[in-house]
C-alpha cells in the first residue's frame, strides 16, 4: 500500500528508524509508529481555483450542484452567475478534490451544456465552507 492510500485512510505507518535514515541497512530494529497526519510532508497540499464555466451554466441549477458537489468533497469557496451569462466558482481544498470539482465542471447538472471552462491557479486563502453568492444589482 502506498502512502496516499494510508493518508486517504488515515492510518499510520510502522516504520523501523533505519528504514528511515537508509532503506538498505534496516538491521531488525524495533519498529516506531509515524502519525502521517502529523506528519507535514505528507500531508496532501491545499490548492485554489478560479473558475469560469461558459455555455448553458444558468437556470439549470448550476450553482446548487456545484455546492452540493463541492460540500460532499469537502471543498470550500462559493460559486455565482454573472451578468454575461457564465458562472464563477472558486474552490480550495486537497488538491485531489479540487482537480475532482474541475472534473465535474466540464460537464455540470444534466440540464447543463458547458462549452468553455477556464481555470486560473491562486494560492489558498483559507476559504471556510462552501456558498452560493449573488451578484448585487
Amino acid at each position: 500500500m502506498n502512502i496516499e492510500a494510508l493518508i486517504q485512510r488515515e492510518e499510520r505507518l510502522e516504520v523501523s528508524p533505519y528504514f528511515l535514515a537508509n532503506p538498505y541497512t534496516n538491521f531488525g530494529n524495533p519498529f516506531r509508529v509515524i502519525d502521517l497526519k502529523a506528519c507535514g510532508k505528507f500531508s496532501p497540499m491545499r490548492v485554489r481555483a478560479h473558475v469560469f464555466i461558459s455555455g448553458r451554466v444558468q437556470g439549470v441549477f448550476f450553482r446548487e450542484s456545484t455546492k452540493n458537489n463541492a460540500e460532499k468533497l469537502g471543498v470550500s469557496g462559493w460559486v455565482r452567475n454573472l451578468s454575461d451569462g457564465r458562472v464563477e466558482a472558486v474552490f480550495e481544498g486537497e488538491e485531489r478534490d479540487v482537480k475532482r470539482m474541475l472534473e465535474w465542471c466540464r460537464t455540470g447538472p444534466k440540464l447543463a451544456k458547458v462549452e468553455k471552462v477556464e481555470i486560473i491557479w491562486e494560492a489558498p486563502k483559507g476559504e471556510k465552507g462552501f456558498e452560493i453568492k449573488y451578484l448585487q444589482e
